[in-house]
């Protein structure tokens, strides 16, 4: 029988496969020319600027092309309005590896990073040479204010025994617990809490990643989507409802746990709204800790080659600085630059030992 991880793993490639498939055909381009041309001639030709972009999906991989490829519709209006030259923007929307991949090797010319992946390039090339391809910081919040933080948050299911940072220490040191992270990548899915989990005043070492079967581990799994982590804490799997049935009046937990030999999901994921099937099943674990951490947004950073010869255009294009804007260069009050306020994140994932 396959673990909960294994599927999820195997759904997450085939999403891969047919989402980029079918948005790699996706082109964000408008308008025609408004060049006046003679009758019966053909209005003269401009060429377009055609860009490749990676972009990580949180959610739902359909929900994350709409999204993105609504928001890159409109800089390509505003582009052709004020220069006379067409954007064609070809889109793929991917996990947090899968974009990082595309970046690496150059399949797409413009990647929009979280800080994880970017901490991994940070490693490689070094700030000088990160700073020189970084376009923009983004905001992917919306609104007329847009925010460039966001943070974590840790939710159970209502009736699940967990009320409290102290509580979950208590669970997790008797190995009663799954934890459901989004992506091994992921900064308010896995790599904060994971880093707060472990630390000395939490000391919660035992987290298995890699087997649902040892009894004083608290098994981990990744879902690959915010969406699915929060269905993970209503569902076991596609099939079952997490107690097999309505759940117990008066959980008594230890007896619970040694009875059924099921543990108490846990998950954590980026602090926004839940979609209204889950609100009235789930409750929000007490987590300052967790919480008051305000995490860096995801930048937008061009390949070396492109942004050699597309440097300028690129700022016009996301429209760096300007009122409103959901891009900044340095959005961070106090920093020096966008990179000092991903150090903390370097230095998460350095303690964690992930590559």
């Amino acid at each position: 029988m396959k673990s909960p991880q294994t599927k999820f793993r195997h759904c997450h490639a085939r999403f891969v496969a047919a989402f980029l498939a079918a948005s790699l055909l996706l082109t964000c381009a408008t308008g025609a020319s408004h060049s006046a041309a003679a009758p019966g001639n053909p209005p003269p030709l401009r060429k377009a600027l055609v860009i490749r972009v990676g972009v990580i999906s949180y959610d739902a991989y359909a929900k994350g092309l709409k999204r993105y490829g609504d928001e890159l519709r409109a800089l390509s209006q505003s582009y052709f309005n004020e220069t006379g030259t067409k954007v064609i923007f070809q889109l793929a929307v991917g996990s947090y590896s899968d974009v990082l991949d595309w970046y690496n090797k150059e399949f797409v010319d413009v990647a929009f990073l979280t800080p994880q992946p970017v901490a991994q390039l940070r490693s490689v090339f070094g700030d000088e040479e990160l700073n020189r391809r970084y376009i923009a910081t983004h905001a992917t919040n919306g609104g007329d204010k847009p925010v460039f933080e966001y943070n974590s948050v840790c939710y159970v299911e209502k009736d699940t025994p967990i009320e409290n940072a102290s509580q979950l220490k208590e669970f997790a040191a008797r190995g009663e617990v799954s934890f459901n992270f989004v992506d091994p990548l992921s900064l308010s899915g896995r790599i904060l809490p994971e880093y707060l989990l472990r630390s000395p005043e939490f000391g919660v070492t035992n987290i298995n990643t890699t087997s649902q079967d040892e009894k004083d581990d608290n098994s981990a799994t990744y879902t690959y989507s915010r969406a699915a982590s929060i269905a993970s804490l209503v569902k076991l799997d596609e099939d079952d409802s997490l107690f097999g049935g309505d759940p117990p009046a008066a959980p008594a937990d230890q007896e619970y746990v040694a009875l059924t030999g099921k543990k108490w999901p846990v998950a954590f994921f980026y602090d926004g709204e839940i979609p209204p099937q889950f609100k009235a099943k789930l409750k929000k674990v007490s987590f300052p800790a967790l919480e008051s951490k305000r995490l860096p947004e995801e930048i937008a950073i061009a390949t070396p080659a492109f942004i050699n010869v597309h440097r300028a255009e690129l700022l016009k294009l996301f429209r760096v600085d300007r009122a409103n804007s959901f891009f900044r260069t340095n959005p961070y009050p106090g920093y020096a630059n966008w990179l000092t306020r991903f150090n903390e994140v370097s230095q998460w994932v350095k303690e964690l030992g992930i590559n």
